[in-house]
């Protein structure tokens, strides 16, 4: 199949690779591909990979999602996308427990899943307008999935930025990727990351944070009042499918402000 097609073979995917580990053996068996692309169980863990110009299939920061990954649950080359293709293979690896039990003792069989799906970019190359919708949250009993989603949608907004759940004045991420705020005060540039504990730590906007650090700039990492906005001279969202978006602009639709 030649990479020209790569994005046309959504429907063809039909496999994963899997590993199994057992403390009786105390070691992973070989990775065997199983010819079935579903799972009742969704992956947890996302990484991509790209072809360098040099032709050399790069990995995007595996040892970070590895790390994420190993704190959540204490070689497929082929369909890699070419360096110029605005696209990038999707990597999602998995760890589950597998053993027939029902105690709450550690188990002794686990399951190590990879499955892997090309995906274009998630919001193309044009600035974003995003919304945030007061009446949902992000990461409590209100927040209720697809249907935020679709209501962003609805408005005519592509992206969704949400509030704590708590107080409703603080800035907790996009919906689908990490917050960062950039400020240009006297010639100096301040990159600002969300500190919330509602948040997971996104290994994209790391990324960017040890960008800013080679160029010199400055970076914080703390609470964001979603009043500061105002105080923004730029706003990206940052993560692995979405990979670095501009905002173009945000809409609180609860107080008809936009930023």
């Amino acid at each position: 199949m030649k990479h020209s097609s790569c994005l046309s073979f959504l429907l063809l995917l039909n496999g994963h690779i899997k590993s199994y580990y057992t403390v009786a053996s105390g070691r992973w068996t070989e990775l065997k591909l199983v010819k079935n692309r579903m799972l009742n169980v969704d992956g947890l863990a996302g990484m991509k990979a790209y072809y360098a110009p040099s032709s050399q299939i790069n990995i995007f920061r595996v040892e970070s999602y590895a790390s994420r990954l190993n704190h959540s649950c204490e070689t497929n080359a082929v369909y890699v996308l070419p360096h110029n293709a605005n696209a990038c293979l999707y990597i999602r690896p998995l760890i589950f427990g597998s053993s027939l039990q029902i105690n709450n003792l550690p188990l002794l069989k686990y399951t190590f899943c990879v499955f892997v799906h090309p995906i274009p970019l998630l919001y193309g190359l044009a600035p974003l307008d995003a919304v945030i919708l007061e009446h949902f949250n992000w990461a409590a009993l209100m927040g209720t999935g697809s249907a935020k989603q679709q209501e962003a949608k609805s408005k005519g907004f592509r992206l969704l930025l949400h509030l704590d759940s708590k107080t409703r004045t603080a800035i907790d991420e996009f919906l689908t990727s990490s917050f960062v705020g950039v400020k240009n005060l006297d010639g100096a540039t301040t990159l600002i990351l969300l500190d919330s504990a509602s948040v997971m730590k996104g290994v994209t906007s790391k990324s960017v944070f040890t960008l800013a650090k080679h160029f010199g700039w400055n970076f914080e990492i703390r609470l964001v009042r979603y009043k500061e906005l105002e105080d923004f001279d730029e706003v990206i969202a940052c993560g692995t499918a979405a990979r670095v978006a501009l905002i173009k602009s945000i809409t609180c639709l609860g107080d008809n402000r936009k930023f």
